[in-house]
């Protein structure tokens, strides 16, 4: 797993930046979560549009002007679709987009395919 692989592999220690893993509800994250706002989100969870939407409205909160949101599973496409639904209807400018897509499950690449965008909060 993503929370695994990075126990065992990133020492943080000698980061000049933070990292902060989250498992469980995101429902209820805030900025009082957090030490600063954040620029890279890794969205592995509830793949339900309401759980998504709730999460995606919460991280307008606690995100920098400009970040970055990389979505799990996007071999599924409805996920795509439901990140892209919210992106428009926030109004947020799409500054790269890239989905990363192989089979199914692959254990030699991204597994179930990752969607990647940088995204711009400017003029909300």
């Amino acid at each position: 797993t993503f929370v695994k692989n990075l126990q065992e592999n990133i020492s943080t220690e000698t980061l000049d930046f933070d990292i902060q893993v989250l498992n469980g509800d995101s429902s209820g994250l805030g900025k009082k979560d957090f030490k600063h706002d954040v620029n890279v989100i890794f969205y592995d969870g509830d793949n339900s549009e309401h759980k998504m939407r709730e999460f995606f409205i919460n991280m307008m909160d606690f995100t920098e002007d400009v970040f970055t949101l990389v979505v799990d599973d996007a071999n599924v496409e409805q996920n795509v679709v439901i990140t892209k639904r919210f992106i428009d209807g926030m109004g947020l400018k799409v500054l790269f987009e890239r989905e990363l897509l192989n089979d199914q499950e692959d254990i030699d690449m991204w597994w179930n395919g990752l969607y990647v965008v940088v995204l711009s909060k400017s003029g909300l």
